[in-house]
């Protein structure tokens, strides 16, 4: 499903405020998981700054809303 939503160029990003490889290792290790993980953009790995970061968690609910 991930796969073709970034097709249709729907990016999907994670804005919660675990740390990706925290959130890897919570995975159950089965080829499913790993990939829709690999298909996920990662709000920690973005280049801006901290606060702006923290913006965007903020507005998003860390990422209970939707927009």
């Amino acid at each position: 499903m991930l796969r073709n939503m970034r097709k249709h160029g729907i990016i999907p990003l994670y804005v919660g405020d675990q740390a990706c490889e925290a959130l890897k290792s919570s995975f159950a290790v089965d080829p499913a998981s790993l990939e829709a993980f690999e298909q996920v953009w990662y709000l920690d790995n973005a280049p801006v700054e901290r606060d702006v970061k923290d913006a965007v968690r903020k507005a998003a609910n860390y990422g209970m809303s939707r927009w």
